[in-house]
């Protein structure tokens, strides 16, 4: 059985705005587990970063962790010093973030920007840090790596920095990686290209966490899903079983969504509404102003995880009273 390289359990991160404080994201839980990819999906502002940059202690100053705990490779890490995550950054667990154009230093060629992520965590001379940096961007398909190296970030298609990232994010052979949106803004050539990639990376053992909101991307790459709608998890199972029997009304109204569009039917299915900002979200069930299906107690009532069907959970009323036998207390 494969290791767990991450395991977060019941986080919370919650952000002051006025007098109040606001959950961010709530009860969130979900493994990684070593040689897998597990997949985070949901809309833009339903808290996937968020949830990235606690695992990654990037959070702005004003947010804070206030439930919940963060085990990485089995430590708690969720209030480790800023020294402990500086040892784990880069070495143990790296990030890439959404746009490389912002996070590349547009001064420095980029690959002494790979460089210095290896040399930071290893004692290897300018001369072998190079000839590693080489092998890394020919790893992943970098044409003429010599010359590449010497090139600064404008002078690279969006497609050759992000692969000069995921070479920054690798390099020191990470056991968790946390992607954020890899392929945003990538052609589907591209896309393609970078998600073997990261199926490759998977082989040599490495955990990756794969943010999304595009459920086709994680249908093609991920082992296990989590989909998250405003600040926490609303569904989890393998991603063929979610695939097959999405049960949560909002996975449903997701999934339905791109079917449309894949089949080219002419009327695009759509959820109604948005995402209801971190200041006004129900009391209840974050998704019952959206709802096809909305009962009397799911605007009052926090739904809690149901397992109607073993290793499926799903947060939502409809299923309450519904454990599955192997799962049930």
């Amino acid at each position: 059985m494969a290791d767990t390289v991450l395991e977060v359990s019941h986080l919370t991160v919650s952000i002051p705005m006025g007098k109040e404080v606001f959950p961010a994201i709530s009860d969130v839980s979900f493994s990684v587990q070593s040689g897998k990819i597990t997949g985070l999906v949901g809309e833009s502002g339903c808290g996937k970063s968020m949830t990235a940059r606690a695992i990654m202690g990037l959070l702005k100053p004003n947010c804070k962790i206030t439930e919940g705990s963060i085990l990485f490779d089995g430590k708690e890490i969720s209030h480790a010093s800023a020294k402990e995550r500086c040892d784990l950054s880069g070495n143990q667990m790296s990030m890439i973030f959404q746009e490389p154009m912002t996070s590349l230093n547009p001064l420095m060629k980029v690959g002494r920007q790979v460089e210095e992520a290896l040399r930071i965590h290893t004692k290897i001379s300018a001369a072998e840090a190079e000839k590693k940096t080489v092998e890394i961007f020919r790893e992943i398909g970098v044409p003429d790596p010599e010359k590449r190296l010497k090139a600064y970030p404008h002078e690279l298609s969006g497609g050759l920095r992000q692969r000069v990232m995921i070479a920054m994010a690798m390099i020191c052979r990470p056991k968790l990686l946390i992607a954020d949106e890899p392929t945003t803004a990538l052609d589907v050539i591209v896309e393609a290209q970078i998600l073997s990639l990261m199926k490759q990376l998977c082989e040599s053992g490495t955990g990756i966490l794969l943010i999304s909101h595009n459920p086709g991307v994680i249908a093609q790459v991920c082992d296990d899903v989590s989909i998250m709608y405003a600040g926490t998890i609303v569904e989890q199972a393998d991603v063929y079983e979610l695939f097959d029997h999405p049960m949560h009304p909002y996975t449903q109204g997701l999934f339905n969504a791109v079917h449309s569009l894949s089949e080219d039917r002419g009327e695009l299915d759509v959820i109604p509404g948005t995402v209801p900002d971190i200041t006004h979200r129900p009391s209840g069930c974050g998704f019952c102003t959206r709802c096809t299906q909305v009962k009397q107690q799911c605007e009052s009532s926090f739904p809690v995880m149901h397992e109607p069907i073993d290793s499926h959970r799903v947060r939502c009323h409809l299923f309450d009273g519904k454990e599955s036998h192997e799962h049930a207390h």
